[in-house]
């Protein structure tokens, strides 16, 4: 109750009498009472209203930055900033990956905390973090001290002068990725239950993205390991550890004439020619390794045999088999092997020839006469010059393998290169073979190197008496050809087999004793023929039709503004040695 006292005047202001009022102001208290508290009560929901609506902009802010780049380690660096900017004075995140040490991806503290900080924030202890991640438990001290495990915070925490803290780990896919941290340094400010929501939401949008990014970066990884392997020059197999096939690059394709499609999805036994034999003799190691053996083993394709070398490697989903072609290289291997047969064998006859003519000259128990002296001197220069044809057929093939081999450029006349090959190569032909020219009556002079080209045509001139056991007319031809000069050799002896044209170019290559009855040869004449030819600019061909005969031909450029050589006969045969002075003379 209230009590009011009023005086109560008459009309000339004179006070008649007081009045004493009792006023009950209990129910407007009362109202005024529960007036505040709903005004409170609504400023408390504005509040948390505000609150919460500054919490979902903070965690979409966050949620576009970390969705928006598939680089989450600058993502989430951006997000510990606005985690300072909002709600914490400390926020790092750490991550972990395959069980590897603790990473600080990102590090974010307020001004004043780094001016205060007595250990710098990325530098803290990371026990507690180690421990969340671990376990896959959180922690929150609300305030220091309160923790059951105060010491271990208090060292952490005192050591950045923080407050409070929580510590949350990063989930994704039941996996933990890591921990974030964040801490509070301002008195009065303690992390509650709200804090701790917010903090388990941005936690896992962070984790999250560090799955994606993971992902992403994997499958970047993969792409770009299937791009090498789609592009390197070795097969590659991958084979399951069901022995499925799961990888088949084209390289393996081209080697193996087996298409993906034939292989893919397939057992590797089922799929792949020779491979249950062969599985089991290849070597594999456990990780790669360069000086890894290799084993070199044969598989047919296409109905024809190929040599490969393959070794593998383990790894947690099965076996990876990396495999290259050496075809050729185990052809050229077995070339080799018969050329030092061969060679040895070139080599031995004549020697065997110079010695037993040299030893016969020496004896002293029988007499020859001056024929028969004559007969043995003459074999001993023959075979010792064909022994010196061999042995340069080896040097000069060995210069060109070096590339050690200088070849001369200087214009020269072709049609007197082709006379003295023959001149000189009739000396020594067989009595059935006709050595016939065949020059045309203008010719170019040709740009070359003048000595190698009579190499060439010396080697094809040999090569065509070789393969005319019984005889008939070898060719020697020069003509203009567009902007060349044509040289040819043409035999009417054995031929060259059909499909044996560009083989027969090869390095040690000899044609089948049996096709080429029994003549031999060290397989180096048509190459270098080939490698001088081709490296004065020229071609080198064969023309055969597989039965009698052959003609063998190459061009080379003519020399630029050359006056034409002086006109020749058309045609010259030579029987036995021809002088000179059958050449037609220049004006």
């Amino acid at each position: 109750m209230r009590e009011e006292v009023a005086t109560v005047r008459g009309p000339e202001g004179k006070p008649l009498y007081t009045q004493t009022l009792l006023i009950d102001i209990g129910e407007r208290k009362r109202a005024d009472e529960e007036r505040e508290r709903l005004l409170a009560a609504e400023r408390e929901a504005t509040a948390r209203t505000v609150e919460r609506q500054r919490r979902l902009d903070f965690v979409r802010e966050a949620g576009q930055v970390l969705g928006s780049s598939t680089d989450y380690r600058s993502a989430i660096q951006r997000v510990a900033e606005l985690a300072v900017r909002d709600y914490s004075d400390w926020c790092v995140v750490d991550v972990v990956e395959d069980g590897g040490p603790l990473e600080r991806v990102a590090v974010a503290r307020a001004e004043l905390l780094s001016r205060k900080a007595a250990v710098a924030p990325d530098q803290a202890p990371e026990e507690a973090v180690r421990e969340v991640v671990e376990t896959g438990g959180l922690q929150i001290v609300p305030a220091l001290g309160e923790a059951s495990n105060g010491k271990k915070h208090s060292a952490i925490l005192g050591g950045i002068d923080a407050r409070s803290s929580i510590c949350v780990p990063l989930k994704a896919q039941k996996r933990t990725l890591g921990a974030l941290t964040l801490a509070r340094t301002q008195s009065g400010e303690t992390y509650g239950s709200d804090d701790l929501a917010l903090a388990e939401d941005l936690a896992g949008r962070i984790a999250l993205a560090i799955d994606r990014g993971r992902l992403y970066r994997a499958v970047e990884e993969r792409a770009d390991a299937a791009r090498v392997v789609a592009h390197v020059a070795d097969g590659v197999l991958l084979v399951d550890r069901r022995g499925i096939v799961r990888l088949w690059n084209p390289a393996a394709e081209a080697i193996t004439s087996l298409s993906s499609a034939e292989v893919l999805g397939n057992s590797a036994l089922d799929a792949i020619p020779g491979w249950r034999d062969a599985v089991d003799t290849i070597p594999v190691s456990s990780s790669p390794d360069p000086g890894q053996a290799e084993v070199v083993i044969p598989f047919e394709a296409d109905g024809k045999e190929r040599w490969i070398s393959i070794s593998g490697v383990n790894f947690y989903g099965g076996t990876v088999y990396a495999f290259r072609d050496l075809t050729e290289v185990h052809h050229l291997e077995e070339l080799k092997a018969d050329f030092i047969a061969t060679a040895s064998h070139e080599l031995r006859t004549p020697l065997a020839a110079v010695y037993g003519a040299a030893q016969t000259l020496l004896r002293h128990d029988f007499a020859l006469d001056e024929g028969g002296r004559n007969r043995f001197i003459s074999l001993i220069a023959d075979e010792s010059e064909r022994l010196g044809r061999i042995v340069n057929e080896i040097l000069l093939a060995n210069q060109l393998d070096a590339g050690r081999l200088d070849l001369g450029r200087e214009p020269f006349e072709p049609a007197e290169v082709v006379e003295r090959v023959v001149e000189a190569t009739q000396v020594h032909a067989p009595a059935e073979v006709t050595l016939k020219i065949s020059a045309d009556e203008e010719l170019p002079l040709v740009a070359g190197d003048k000595d190698k080209v009579r190499q060439v045509l010396v080697n094809l001139v040999e090569n065509a008496i070789k393969y005319s056991p019984e005889g008939g007319t070898i060719e020697v031809g020069v003509a203009p050809h567009e902007d060349d000069v044509r040289f040819w050799v043409r035999d009417e002896g054995l031929g060259i087999p059909e499909g044996e044209e560009q083989k027969i170019f090869e390095k040690f290559y000899r044609l089948d004793p049996q096709m080429s009855r029994g003549v031999g040869g060290t397989g180096l004449g048509l190459y270098i023929c080939d490698e001088l030819v081709t490296r004065m600019g020229g071609r080198i061909w064969v023309e055969a039709n597989g039965k009698k005969g052959s003609t063998f031909l190459f061009e080379l450029q003519a020399a630029e503004s050359t006056p034409a050589v002086e006109p020749r006969a058309a045609s010259v045969e030579l029987h036995g040695f021809v002088p000179r002075a059958r050449r037609v003379p220049h004006k």
